[in-house]
C-alpha cells in the first residue's frame, strides 16, 4: 500500500510535479543524486569531499538519540531477526516434509514481516553509509529509519513489561512505571533544548560539552538565529545594520512578520559584515573564516554577546 499510496502523496502534495512530470521527477532524483558535497566536521576532521567514513551514520544516530530508544531499538532489532530466522527455519521445515500444493494452502507461508521491518530500518542508514553518497546536512538524511526503529523499541518494551513486573504494583501501573523510565529523560532533554534540538547530543558523548570537545559539528545553517533576536531587541541601535551569517533574508522577514524581530532592524546580506552594526556568527568550523573576518572589522576578537546551551556557545553577536 505504501508504494502506491506513498508515490500518489508525493505527487499530489507538490504541484510543480504536474507539468513536464517525468522530466521535473528526474530533475528531483538528479539533484540528490549529484548534491554538491557539504562539509562535515566529523571528530576533528573536516570533510570535504569523499570518501566520508562508512560508520558516520551510525555514530551520529549512536550520539544524538535518546539513550532509552537506543537501548530499546537494539534489544527490539535483535528480537526481530532472531523471529525471522525462526520463521525461516519453520517454513524451512514445512517445505521440506509436504508437497508444493500443501504448503501453498498452508497458513504457514507467510512472508516474515519482520524482515520488511528491518529492511526498512537498515536501508537508510546503508545507503547514507556508502563512502561515496552526498552528505548534505545531518541525520535527517536517514530520518526515514526512525519510525521503524521506534517500532523496535516498541516490541522490546512490550517484551520487557510482558516479564517484569514491579511488586506490589497493578499491571497498569508497573507498565506506566517502566513507561516513565524509558519516556522522562527525553521529555526532560526536549525541555531543555527546546528549540535547539539540531544541537542535542546525549550521555554518551557527555551532551553538547562532549560534542564540541570531540569536535563535532553542533550547528547548521541559522536554526539558531532565534536565540539571537532578543539581544538585538533589546540593544540594537534605530535601522541598525545586521551581518546575519547562516540565516536568509526571507528568515529576517518572517521573524519580523511574527513580531519577533522589531521592523526597523535591517538585513545587509552575505559577506557584508564590513558594513554591518552587528554581525551574528553561527559557529561551524567550515565558517571560522567569517568570525575572523568580524573580529577584523570590528576590531575586538570577543563576541558582545551569546547563545550558549550548557556553556557551549551556539552563536556569537559581534558589535561595532
Amino acid at each position: 500500500a505504501m508504494v502506491v499510496l506513498g508515490l500518489v502523496v508525493f505527487i499530489l502534495h507538490w504541484p510543480w510535479l504536474y507539468h513536464d512530470t517525468f522530466f521535473r521527477w528526474g530533475a528531483y532524483i538528479g539533484f540528490h543524486a549529484r548534491h554538491e558535497h557539504y562539509a562535515v566536521d566529523f571528530f576533528d576532521h573536516l570533510y570535504y569531499r569523499p570518501p566520508f567514513p562508512i560508520y558516520f551514520p551510525f555514530a551520529m544516530s549512536l550520539f544524538t538519540l535518546p539513550i532509552s530508544l537506543i537501548v530499546l531499538g537494539i534489544i527490539g532489532t535483535a528480537y526481530l531477526a532472531n523471529l525471522a530466522y525462526q520463521r525461516w527455519r519453520s517454513i524451512q521445515v514445512i517445505s521440506d516434509d509436504m508437497q508444493m500444493e500443501a504448503l501453498e494452502e498452508s497458513d504457514q507461508k507467510v512472508f516474515p514481516w519482520e524482515v520488511l521491518i528491518l529492511a526498512n530500518l537498515f536501508v537508510p542508514f546503508l545507503i547514507i553509509a556508502m563512502p561515496n553518497t552526498p552528505i548534505f546536512g545531518g541525520t535527517k538524511h536517514w530520518m526515514p529509519a526512525m519510525p521503524f526503529l521506534c517500532i523496535c523499541a516498541g516490541l522490546s518494551f512490550d517484551r520487557i513489561r510482558s516479564v517484569l513486573t514491579i511488586p506490589k504494583l497493578s499491571h497498569l501501573l508497573s507498565s506506566i512505571a517502566l513507561l516513565a523510565i524509558f519516556v522522562i529523560p527525553s521529555i526532560l532533554d526536549t525541555y531543555h533544548y527546546g528549540t535547539r534540538g539540531a544541537m542535542f547530543y546525549n550521555e554518551l558523548i557527555g551532551g553538547i560539552p562532549g560534542a564540541e570537545d570531540k569536535r563535532l559539528a553542533r550547528n547548521f545553517w541559522g536554526y539558531s538565529t532565534i536565540d539571537a533576536l532578543p539581544i538585538l531587541n533589546e540593544k540594537a541601535e534605530p535601522k541598525a545594520l545586521v551581518f546575519w551569517h547562516k540565516a536568509t533574508n526571507l528568515s529576517i522577514h518572517q521573524y519580523q512578520r511574527a513580531n519577533l524581530l522589531r521592523k526597523d532592524i535591517q538585513y545587509t546580506g552575505d559577506w557584508t559584515g564590513a558594513y554591518a552594526n552587528w554581525g551574528i556568527y553561527h559557529d561551524q568550523r567550515e565558517k571560522k573564516n567569517e568570525e575572523v573576518d568580524l573580529w577584523h572589522f570590528y576590531g575586538n576578537p570577543f563576541p558582545y554577546a551569546g547563545v550558549f546551551i550548557d556553556g557551549v556557545q551556539m552563536v556569537g553577536i559581534y558589535r561595532r
